[in-house]
């Protein structure tokens, strides 16, 4: 199951049914990535998840029609259902996500985040619509996301550990803490 969280610094803290509360100012949310409905009911009577997320390759594995699969994943969630576009093109997102939200009232428009989708992000947070930010593999594509109008972000979990790491920023820490050892002194 990823972790998909805010972006943006919400003022309070926020404990959802998951429990997946980690910092005072934000509010993260476990949402399982699946085509499953039997799967996030379950989750969701046992309070283990806050929403549900999937993709088309998701659906086309299961064999299922997409939107059937996206209108019955969002009437078991109340708060909100994450659906992804298919589309790879800026006008087939906007297109596709339109049609989503259209059917679908609490749904998060999952994008793609590359150059063609930042028009998109930009479309519908115009529009006022919840976008998902979605295949963010460097620590520069949060920002990115947040600046298109993406509400959330979503990414695995080694990206998400990566955006506070750095071989020089290791390198240097490393070398700083040898230089102050040399010294013997003690700001305590």
């Amino acid at each position: 199951m990823p972790i998909a969280g805010p972006i943006r610094r919400t003022n309070q803290c926020k404990l959802n049914n998951a429990g997946s509360e980690f910092k005072q100012g934000y509010s993260y949310g476990v949402f399982a990535d699946t085509a499953d409905i039997d799967d996030i009911r379950h989750l969701k009577r046992i309070e283990l998840m806050d929403g549900a997320t999937t993709k088309p390759s998701l659906v086309a594995r299961s064999g299922r029609r997409f939107l059937k699969v996206i209108k019955e994943i969002c009437s078991e969630i109340s708060d909100r259902g994450f659906a992804e576009v298919a589309a790879t093109d800026a006008a087939g997102m906007i297109a596709e996500g339109e049609k989503l939200a259209q059917i679908i009232t609490n749904v998060v428009i999952k994008l793609p985040l590359f150059s063609k989708g930042l028009r998109a992000f930009r479309h519908f947070s115009a529009a006022g619509k919840k976008t998902n930010a979605t295949l963010c593999f460097a620590a520069n594509h949060f920002k990115d996301a947040a600046l298109a109008g993406a509400e959330i972000a979503t990414a695995p979990p080694l990206v998400i550990k990566r955006r506070v790491t750095h071989p020089l920023t290791d390198k240097r820490l490393s070398q700083s803490e040898k230089d102050w050892v040399t010294t013997g002194q003690s700001i305590l």
